[in-house]
């Protein structure tokens, strides 16, 4: 409506965001909330939940690919959304976030994210 262009986040799955983790060829941010990021996460991930992402913007890279997720499915696509809007071209969602991890039987994280990222919160 405002003459802007209409861009739209490719998804992925949960076997081809593990490729991509193994291969070290994506950012991954995990838009759930500390807790739920304390209680289990996808290994490599950064913790930005997403009502956070936007005055965290600069931690997310403007070239990637990055990879959002949640738990769901249903926050990491207005994280998508969000970074398309601050310049981040190359995002991809997770659909179906942990609870499809899960179910693919893959591992989860359990540990703390390096204290330089948490010193920025």
């Amino acid at each position: 409506a405002e003459g802007r262009e209409l861009l739209s986040a490719p998804r992925i799955d949960a076997p081809t965001l593990r490729d991509l983790l193994d291969s070290d060829a994506a950012t991954v941010i995990d838009v759930r909330g500390a807790t739920e990021y304390a209680a289990g996460h996808l290994p490599g991930s950064r913790n930005i939940p997403l009502g956070y992402l936007a005055r965290r913007i600069d931690e997310v890279p403007v070239y990637g690919p990055v990879i959002v997720h949640c738990q769901s499915g249903t926050r990491s696509p207005i994280a998508a959304s969000l970074l398309a809007a601050h310049g981040r071209r190359n995002v991809r969602d997770f659909t179906g976030g942990i609870d499809a991890w899960r179910g693919a039987q893959f591992t989860l994280d359990h540990a703390a994210e390096p204290a330089t990222a948490l010193a920025t919160r």
